[in-house]
């Protein structure tokens, strides 16, 4: 049995054939990041960049016709183009044409200044909010709100003027492309949004030829989505948006932390100049307590000395009163010796005693 794959491989092969011509996509001229020239006049994008894909995993030859918006739709109207690209899809286009799988995800949001008091898509009533010539959420802005006023404009380069010029204040975009527009016109800054719903960019064709349909939701299964990814990632590189709240909150944080930091580095240095003084006054007392330590010892030492001198000198007195109990008993002696020379030798014997008494107390002084 031929399978699903073989059958399909067939459709395609018979497609293919058909298409000997190119296969005529209409597309927005002024579509950034999808679809817009570069500096030397070259068609570039996401979109462009999805076809040749496209081309090379079909093997059918594609033709793009970048024109304006409202241009597009008209040349699909006209049978002029084979298939339109980037197109929303609604109830009213349903009616007259046909769509295929979903190509890339997009936002559609309301984007004004953020000086206005709009809080939700009531407070829109009282503005004038561009659009493109045939944006497809024009309606479902029209069923949240039916009082607001539109102008509408060819392509997105001519809001972004209009804004610069402060003729409108708020419109009506798709996110990726209107924030590429306001970046490139220094104006992101200045904008908040609505969002308003979330939808897919589809590519479409007249009722009634649904064999280029087919043709072309066969071509889109065979591209990845890794290979989407790739491609998207070449014009729209990875950023972290931050929510309008962010900057205060980091601003009043560095703000904080600053006076935090600040008073900490204060009450450090006057905690170091406290520490300094005590160690000052600490040095100061252990200088004075050494010197008085100092001096303790240099008394002790004196009174030490004293106290031998005085031992020595105590020593002294008793050897001297040792000597005079010793002459007063042996004079007691003499008054029994009847010999008058032997009597004057004692005597003398016991002078010459005292009299060593007498020297040793002088030397001592």
């Amino acid at each position: 049995m031929i399978g699903i794959r073989g059958i399909v491989l067939f459709f395609l092969i018979l497609s293919i054939s058909i298409f000997s011509q190119p296969l005529r996509i209409a597309l927005d001229e002024d579509y950034a990041p999808f679809s817009f020239y570069d500096e030397n006049g070259n068609l570039i994008g996401i979109s462009v960049d999805f076809w040749k894909l496209f081309s090379e995993k079909t093997g059918v030859e594609v033709e793009l016709v970048p024109v304006k918006w409202y241009k597009a739709q008209e040349l699909l109207t006209e049978g002029k183009v084979d298939a339109i690209d980037q197109i929303f899809k609604t109830l009213e286009r349903e009616e007259n044409l046909s769509f295929s799988r979903p190509v890339f995800v997009m936002n559609s949001c309301v984007f004004f200044r953020k000086a206005l008091p709009i809080r939700d898509f009531s407070d829109l009533s009282s503005y004038v909010v561009g659009a493109l010539k045939g944006e497809g959420v024009v309606e479902t802005l029209r069923k949240k709100n039916p009082d607001v006023e539109f102008e509408f404009f060819d392509d997105y380069s001519s809001i972004v003027k209009a804004l610069k010029e402060r003729k409108i204040s708020v419109f009506l975009g798709d996110d990726i492309v209107a924030r590429y527009y306001l970046s490139k016109g220094d104006l992101l800054s200045e904008f908040r949004t609505l969002h308003l719903e979330t939808n897919y960019l589809h590519v479409a064709v007249l009722k009634g030829n649904e064999s280029i349909l087919s043709l072309i939701n066969s071509g889109l299964s065979r591209i990845s989505e890794r290979e989407r990814n790739e491609i998207i990632r070449n014009y729209i590189p990875l950023v972290f948006v931050t929510p309008p709240w962010f900057l205060r909150v980091v601003f009043y944080g560095i703000a904080a932390f600053l006076v935090v930091f600040g008073i900490a580095l204060t009450f450090i240095y006057l905690l170091r100049r406290k520490v300094e003084e005590r160690t000052l006054q600490l040095k100061e007392a252990n200088e004075e307590l050494k010197a008085q330590n100092e001096e303790i010892e240099a008394l002790y030492q004196e009174v030490f000395a004293n106290q031998e001198e005085l031992e020595k000198l105590y020593g002294e007195i008793r050897e001297l009163n040792e000597r005079f109990r010793e002459s007063v008993r042996r004079m007691a002696k003499l008054v029994f010796i009847e010999d008058k020379s032997r009597f004057s030798f004692e005597m003398g014997q016991i002078v010459k005693y005292l009299l060593n008494a007498k020297k040793i107390e002088s030397n001592s002084r």
